[in-house]
C-alpha cells in the first residue's frame, strides 16, 4: 500500500490502481511502509553483504565534509548475476509505481542503484539533493528526477533518514520504501550505535521543461 506526504488523513491507496487518475497533485514524497517482508529483507541483506563497498564520494570534491559512508554500485548488472539483477529490477519497479503519481518524463533505461552502509559511529550524510532543476542547460544531458530509498537495516541509535519537509507517516523500519523528487533535500543523521544499510536509486530523464 502506498501513502503520500500530502494525504492528511493518511488513508491507504492501492498502488495497483492508476494513481495518476486518483491523485491530481504531486506530493513531496510517497512511501510504502513494510513493503518487503522481513524474510525478503534478509535475502536482500545477504546479497548486499557479499558486495565490495568503497568509501563514498559525491559529484563535488569535498565529499568528506558532507558524508561518511561506504557504497557499492549496481548499474546494469549482468543477466548472469540474478541476485544483483533482482535488486536492480526491484528498485526500477518501485520507481515505475511512484511515477504513476509524479508522471515525470523518465528514461527507465537510465537508472542507477547504490548500496549504502553507515557502519561506523558518526557515519552520516549532511543535507543535500541528488539533483538540481536545470532548464535548457545541457541539451543532451539527462538529470536525476526520482530518488528511492529502501531501508534494509536500521541502526540502534541515530542513522535516521529525513527530508527538508519531514517524513510524516513513514515508519523508518526495514523493508519500508520512500520515493521523492531528486531535487528534494534530504539527509541521514550520524550513527550513534549500530549500522544502517539501505538501497538507494535514481532514475533520470531529459531536462525539465
Amino acid at each position: 500500500m502506498i501513502l503520500t506526504s500530502e494525504n492528511e488523513n493518511q488513508s491507504e491507496i492501492d498502488h495497483k490502481n492508476d494513481l495518476s487518475q486518483t491523485l491530481t497533485y504531486k506530493p513531496e514524497f510517497v512511501f510504502w511502509n513494510d513493503y518487503f517482508p522481513q524474510n525478503y529483507v534478509d535475502k536482500l541483506l545477504d546479497i548486499v553483504n557479499q558486495q565490495e563497498h568503497k568509501q563514498a564520494g559525491t559529484i563535488d570534491s569535498d565529499a568528506d565534509q558532507i558524508r561518511d559512508s561506504k557504497v557499492a554500485f549496481i548499474n546494469y548488472p549482468s543477466f548472469n548475476d540474478s541476485n544483483l539483477r533482482l535488486i536492480f529490477l526491484e528498485t526500477l519497479s518501485i520507481i515505475q509505481q511512484a511515477n504513476k503519481i509524479y508522471n515525470f518524463d523518465l528514461d527507465l533505461e537510465n537508472h542507477e542503484v547504490q548500496i549504502t552502509k553507515y557502519s561506523q559511529q558518526g557515519s552520516w550524510y549532511d543535507w543535500h539533493s541528488d539533483a538540481h532543476i536545470l532548464f535548457k542547460q545541457h541539451t543532451k544531458s539527462s538529470q536525476r528526477k526520482l530518488s528511492c530509498s529502501i531501508l534494509l537495516k536500521e541502526a540502534e541509535d541515530g542513522g535516521i533518514f529525513d527530508t527538508e519537509v519531514g517524513t510524516h507517516g513513514y515508519n523508518h523500519r526495514p523493508g519500508s520504501v520512500i520515493v521523492f523528487p531528486s531535487f528534494l533535500k534530504h539527509m541521514v543523521t550520524p550513527i550513534v550505535k549500530g549500522e544502517r544499510i539501505s538501497i538507494v536509486s535514481w532514475t533520470c530523464g531529459p531536462e525539465w521543461k
